[in-house]
């Protein structure tokens, strides 16, 4: 027989934000919102702020007068030691009164009866740093384990909702997430060549844009991943992208694109919007930033106007150098990073 331990109620906005809770007909708090979750009206009419974290955590609560009435630091472990894979657990002696705080790791709500997190579409157990149920989005991340949190990144890439990974200002982190990907199926699949060549541009992208860039005071983080899927799944993206990409085999590009290249099996990766065409050229005579060239594509940059000799990372000079702080600022400058998510439009060169 099941028996309801707590009688709480919740109000909420058209968004599903949490403005009030109630304990039974009693009043518990209000949520003060800004940019978000920012602190609390308790039912006394006394008010508490959080101070939070990159990731949304909250690590302090202060009452009115600035004084921390709550305080914690959670692990961040990925090692399987004696505190088996914790992610947002609290540390041992270094909390302060954590029964004051009613959101915890990235700001979610702790279940005091089970210790789980709230994330909307499921609960996550950061005891284990694993969720208790499966990903509700199974089918574009079928490489990994549909049970591990945040791609088991969970330093850099908060999961808002249990679902997809979002481009967003998150504390002092302007997070960047480039997803592509992939099948290997009949009809849109890539072959083993062309897998191996999209994960060296993945790794090399990574390596290369993730250099020091900021946005006002922000360190910005590029998370670019390639992501096994399936053929429905592609079609489902390239009939309504959403900020998603795909990698494409070459038969894909337009006959006018492939045209312009005297041998059909020297046509290099180029880029339509969100659909990445992976050529043909043999990875060993493409060039080694070919990666972040494309991927820079992919997130909005077209090429210079004296592509042939800029030596920009978006130009063809023999010279070019790795993406700088100024193609960072361009980016950003066209997409506005802002707390809600943010997709990013790519552009049209695949010459």
């Amino acid at each position: 027989m099941w028996q309801v331990v707590t009688d709480e109620h919740y109000v909420r906005d058209v968004s599903g934000k949490e403005i009030a809770i109630y304990s039974g007909s009693s009043l518990t708090q209000w949520n003060i919102w800004g940019l978000d979750n920012i602190g609390k009206i308790n039912a006394d009419t006394t008010r508490n702020y959080y101070l939070k974290d990159h990731l949304g955590s909250i690590r302090v609560v202060l009452n009115s007068t600035n004084t921390v009435i709550s305080a914690q630091d959670y692990d961040a472990c990925l090692t399987y030691t004696a505190q088996a894979g914790e992610v947002g657990y609290p540390l041992e002696n270094r909390t302060y009164n954590a029964s004051a705080m009613r959101y915890d790791f990235t700001g979610k709500e702790r279940d005091n009866e089970t210790s789980y997190d709230y994330f909307g579409a499921r609960y996550y157990d950061s005891r284990i740093g694993r969720w208790g149920q499966v990903e509700p989005l199974l089918d574009k991340y079928i490489t990994v384990s549909p049970y591990i949190y945040s791609l088991n990144n969970p330093i850099v890439i908060a999961d808002i909702d249990g679902k997809d990974g979002k481009i967003k200002i998150e504390g002092t982190v302007v997070l960047i997430t480039v997803n592509i990907y992939y099948s290997t199926g009949e009809k849109y699949g890539l072959s083993s060549d062309r897998v191996d060549l999209l994960n060296s541009m993945v790794f090399e992208a990574n390596a290369n844009w993730n250099k020091k860039g900021s946005y006002e005071g922000r360190e910005v983080v590029f998370d670019i991943k390639a992501i096994e899927t399936t053929d429905e799944r592609i079609e489902d993206i390239n009939a309504n992208p959403n900020g998603e990409n795909i990698a494409l085999p070459l038969e894909f590009m337009s006959q006018g694109d492939i045209d312009r290249f005297e041998n059909i099996y020297q046509v290099p990766p180029g880029v339509d919007e969100y659909r990445l065409f992976m050529g043909s050229e043999s990875l060993e005579n493409l060039r080694n930033d070919v990666g972040s060239h494309e991927i820079g594509h992919l997130l909005g940059l077209p090429h210079p106007n004296q592509k042939r000799t800029s030596r920009d990372i978006m130009g063809y000079s023999i010279n070019r150098q790795k993406p700088r702080k100024s193609n960072i600022d361009k980016i950003l400058k066209k997409n506005k990073p802002r707390p809600a998510e943010k997709y990013i439009k790519g552009v049209n060169e695949v010459s």
